[in-house]
Order: C-alpha cells, then structure tokens, then sequence
C-alpha cells in the first residue's frame, strides 16, 4: 500500500518525510514551489470539473495545497482498488495542516 502510496505521491510532485508506523507524512511547498516529479500530469476534471482549466494543466502549474488535496483524493482512490482486489477492509484517515514549518535534521541522514 505505501509503495503505491509513493507512486502518487511522486506523481503530485510532493515528497514523503516519513512513514511512523501505519501513518504516512507528506509535504508540499518546501521545495520553493519547483515540482519533484518529472512527469505531466493528466486533467484532474474529474475532481474539479468547475475548476480553472488553465490553471490546472500540469503539476508544475498546481499550487501545493491543491496537490496535497489531489493526492488525498488519489489516496483515497487506490485504497478503495486494493480493497476490492485484495478482499480488504482498510480505512484511512487524512489530516492536512497550512502554515509554516519547522524542521531539523539530527544525525546525518534526515
């Protein structure tokens, strides 16, 4: 689930911190607003169909927030898939903060 979870969250241009056991912590916006992934990504009418077009064309032109939001809806969605494949139950929860952020690196390795 988590490998699958990386993939999206490549695909939104975002970066993982961290997993702590069964959660999973994102980022959007410490990278000065230049996408991490590489790859164009399709409309996301069927998300926001009311939406700007224009603005919404490519990865590179998203704001953070909204991508963190895409990837909790892509989330939800591939959780949904492996359930159904896998006969599964699993639930996930989404929490999502704005503002400023601290962080350090202790060691040498983040």
């Amino acid at each position: 689930l988590f490998h699958a979870f990386d993939e999206i969250v490549y695909k939104h241009g975002l970066e993982k911190i961290k997993t702590i056991g069964d959660a999973y912590m994102v980022v959007g916006g410490l990278n000065h607003g230049q996408s991490l992934s590489i790859e164009k990504e399709e409309s996301a009418d069927h998300h926001y169909p009311n939406c700007n077009q224009q603005r919404r064309k490519s990865t590179k032109n998203r704001h953070h927030c909204e991508r963190i939001m895409l990837l909790a809806l892509d989330m939800f969605q591939e959780l949904k898939r492996i359930n159904a494949k896998y006969k599964l139950d699993f639930e996930l929860r989404v929490g999502v903060h704005i503002g400023p952020v601290v962080a350090g690196v202790l060691g040498r390795k983040r």
